[in-house]
């Protein structure tokens, strides 16, 4: 059977081992652990609240993102424009006129903000 490396864990995994352990079955890992508890630190980086963070912001900026492409393809089907007309400059160059294409693109648009919200949401944290 592997033995495990202690040389890996945290202070508070260490402390964990030594207090679940049989001594009578594995009383070289019990040695090994203890060794390995009083090189370790008693303080740790709390690595969890970074990744509940960046969790947090990968959603803000999914929902975002989700909000964002619901607007743009609103805009599409309902102006031909992806964004607001300005009637100071007409953007005729984006502007698209058949109904088929508009409801088109703004699907395509609908499908690749949730997509990329759906990833942003389910992003594995490093």
């Amino acid at each position: 059977m592997l033995e495990p490396d202690y040389s890996k864990y945290s202070y508070s995994e260490l402390l964990d081992v030594l207090e679940h352990i049989d001594r009578e079955t594995h009383p070289d890992r019990y040695e090994n652990a203890r060794i390995n508890l009083e090189g370790a630190e008693p303080t740790e980086a709390k690595p969890n609240e970074r990744k509940r963070s960046k969790r947090f912001a990968n959603r803000i900026a999914g929902t975002f993102l989700a909000i964002y492409s619901v607007y743009i393809a609103a805009m599409i089907i309902f102006t031909g424009y992806p964004g607001y007309r300005s009637y100071l400059h007409e953007w005729s160059y984006f502007f698209i006129e058949s109904s088929q294409l508009r409801q088109t693109v703004s699907f395509c648009v609908l499908i690749i903000g949730f997509m990329l919200t759906y990833k942003l949401w389910k992003k594995k944290d490093d």
